[in-house]
């Protein structure tokens, strides 16, 4: 409710500022290197993003952490800096930089003055192509990593999140942590990791996004010069293929906590499909005061309901989950999809469609409108969708896309995807409270 009444007050302002892919330029260099750029001059800022297309799912068992280690080593030396010499140089032009790692990219940001933008595409090109992963440097990332993994195992919510996961993606590398495990990251050598980077750390596995206060030829050039020495060769990546749907058994797990989860998981479609659009509107209609879900929540007393839309290069699915202070039975699934079935048709009103749309076209012009952000928000984008569409998902082909969504399309969308008769994957989580001793 809150996520749609925040739109209204932007209804006009929706209708009367422009956004135009004519701002847009994609295209490649020699090297297989892909870019995006973006102009925006409203600030002096140049934000720099290059997503790597390695993460989790190029990872195993003996490897878990890797791609997450890596993203921390490039930020401790290169063939010509020390680490002090990265953050010094990063800090005199007024620079801000940093990476995150996720299931099937890893994405790095070099956010500057535009009048710097030329120093900044050094340096994080430099870190990128030309880091040494000093092996004393290692010791101390390894602990860092550790530190920050058994931080995670903590908060109670870990383990709800563990076990969902390895649930739906058993069988797959998506059902391991991306920080890895303990003993992963403590076997992990530098001989390992060293090839890991050279193998995909490659122009032909990257796409950058330049946006901000820089024309689109000055962005070509300072992509041309600061990668033209990078090695140019192709990296193979071969689908994972696993059917994450071919089961019928409910897996239950009991934690320690103060609630319980139940999570129904449906296919969904891939962000290059014909369907996404339309199920973005439909997750949204899903979470308004009006959707069917919420009204079965309540009469089946399942809890509070959210929602999760899952997309990486492998694998789109969508999850239901319910969360309540009481344990779930195994029967209550059935419940759950039985009430589902029984909609039969979706059809929101033409108002209700009309305030959907708008939230998602006021995100869109807030992520243009916040260049440090962008690469974060679209990094998916880059990592997954066929380069050919990616305009698609920026600016006014995002909005042209949103608009043209019916109430029958998102009740088509209803239909294929939940009403085909094919079974979720359930997953049941039941929290148990720690008993207190009061024995003296």
């Amino acid at each position: 409710m809150k996520r749609i009444s925040f739109i209204i007050p932007v209804f006009l302002l929706l209708f009367s500022f422009s956004l135009s892919n004519d701002k847009i330029e994609t295209g490649s260099l020699k090297n297989g290197l892909k870019y995006v750029i973006m102009e925006n001059h409203s600030t002096p800022i140049v934000s720099i993003f290059f997503t790597v297309k390695v993460g989790l799912r190029d990872e195993n068992n003996l490897s878990c952490g890797v791609s997450h280690m890596l993203e921390h080593l490039l930020f401790n030396g290169t063939k010509k800096r020390t680490q002090k010499k990265l953050y010094e140089d990063t800090d005199m032009i007024g620079g801000y930089c940093n990476a995150f790692t996720r299931d099937d990219f890893t994405c790095f940001m070099m956010v500057v003055p535009s009048s710097n933008g030329e120093k900044g595409m050094e340096i994080i090109t430099d870190m990128l192509f030309n880091s040494t992963l000093p092996p004393k440097k290692l010791e101390k990332e390894r602990g860092i990593v550790i530190e920050e993994l058994k931080r995670d195992m903590a908060d109670p919510s870990f383990f709800y999140n563990k076990f969902r996961k390895e649930n739906i993606f058993k069988g797959t590398p998506y059902e391991m942590e991306v920080l890895g495990t303990v003993n992963s990251i403590k076997a992990m050598k530098r001989k390992n990791i060293w090839n890991y980077y050279i193998t995909h750390y490659v122009p032909s596995n990257m796409v950058a996004l330049i946006v901000g206060d820089i024309s689109v030829k000055d962005a070509i050039l300072l992509l041309k010069k600061y990668t033209k020495d990078a090695p140019s060769r192709k990296v193979k990546s071969s689908p994972i293929g696993k059917n994450l749907f071919d089961r019928k058994d409910i897996a239950l797990y009991k934690v320690k906590g103060n609630y319980s989860e139940l999570t129904l998981t449906f296919k969904a479609p891939f962000m290059k499909e014909r369907d996404y659009f339309p199920f973005l509107l439909l997750d949204r209609f899903f979470n308004s005061p009006n959707s069917p879900l919420l009204k079965i929540a309540r009469e089946l007393k399942l809890g509070r309901f959210s929602s999760n839309y899952i997309y990486n290069r492998d694998y789109a699915i969508y999850n239901l989950t319910f969360r309540r202070t009481d344990v779930f039975n195994r029967e209550i699934p059935q419940k759950i999809i039985s009430a589902i079935k029984k909609i039969k048709k979706l059809n929101p009103t033409q108002g209700l469609l009309r305030d959907l749309k708008i939230s998602l076209k006021a995100e869109e012009i807030y992520n243009y409108d916040n260049i440090h952000y962008l690469g974060v928000m679209k990094g998916q984008i880059l990592a997954d969708v066929p380069f050919n569409m990616v305009k698609n998902f920026f600016l006014d082909k995002y909005i042209e896309n949103v608009k043209s969504v019916s109430s029958s399309d998102i009740n088509n969308i209803f239909q294929k995807y939940f009403l085909n008769g094919e079974r979720p994957i359930i997953t049941i989580i039941n929290g148990e409270k720690e008993e207190k001793n009061n024995e003296k």
